[in-house]
């Protein structure tokens, strides 16, 4: 294979490179010379670009986010959950939780045995051991 440089790579490159692409690599370079020059404060940049990047994620509404001053364009990207798909979710929330626990503290994770039948019951006597556990959380 030849190493001395291809141009013809290059330039395939460059053509095949969309808009956007080239927009950040300008917005780049602008930034690196804004650096070297001394004008522009690489902590200050990166913390600006952080602070536009939160102004994308959709506020949390327990923390005081509100809908109605979302403009038009935020509301439509939003996607709706439908009530009986939020109960579902939370249901499921529970579900991984418990699955979670299991494998994090009563063996699920690493089981030592073979066969189906089993592992049914190392997985089953971990269960036995968590709803034991909530028994006597409740009491």
């Amino acid at each position: 294979m030849n190493a001395s440089f291809d141009s013809t790579k290059v330039e395939a490159r460059e053509r095949a490179a969309t808009s956007g692409e080239k927009a950040a690599a300008l917005e780049a370079a602008r930034v690196r010379a804004e650096i070297a020059d001394g004008k522009a404060d690489p902590n200050a940049l990166a913390l600006q670009r952080r602070r536009d990047a939160q102004k994308n994620v959709d506020p949390n509404r327990r923390r005081g986010g509100d809908a109605a001053k979302l403009s038009a364009t935020e509301a439509e990207r939003r996607v709706r959950i439908v009530p009986a798909d939020k109960a579902r979710y939370r249901a499921r929330s529970g579900v991984e939780r418990v699955n979670g626990h299991l494998h994090d503290a009563h063996g699920g994770r690493f089981v030592r045995v073979r066969g189906a039948k089993k592992v049914f019951l190392h997985l089953l006597f971990g269960l036995l051991v968590i709803a034991v556990e909530q028994a006597s959380a409740i009491l």
